[in-house]
C-alpha cells in the first residue's frame, strides 16, 4: 500500500462516528473519499516527477490504498 496514511484517516472517520453515536460522518464521507482520490493523483504526479522509473515501478508493485483492489 502507497499512502497508508489516508487509509487510516478514511477508516478513522466512520469509528469517529460509532463512537459517538453519530451517523452524520456518512455524509461526510464521498467529499473527503473524492478529496483523497485528487490529491493521491496529484502526489503520485509529483512522485513520478521527481523519482521517475523508480516510482513507476513501485507503483507497479502496490496499490494504492485498499490491497489487491486499488
Amino acid at each position: 500500500m502507497r499512502h497508508q496514511g489516508y487509509l487510516g484517516f478514511l477508516l478513522l472517520l466512520p469509528g469517529m462516528g460509532l463512537a459517538l453515536g453519530s451517523v452524520a460522518v456518512v455524509a461526510y464521507l464521498p467529499p473527503i473519499i473524492a478529496w483523497l482520490v485528487v490529491r493521491i493523483r496529484d502526489e503520485e504526479a509529483m512522485l513520478v516527477a521527481e523519482f521517475g522509473e523508480a516510482y513507476r515501478s513501485y507503483q507497479r508493485r502496490t496499490k494504492r490504498l485498499i490491497p489487491l483492489l486499488y
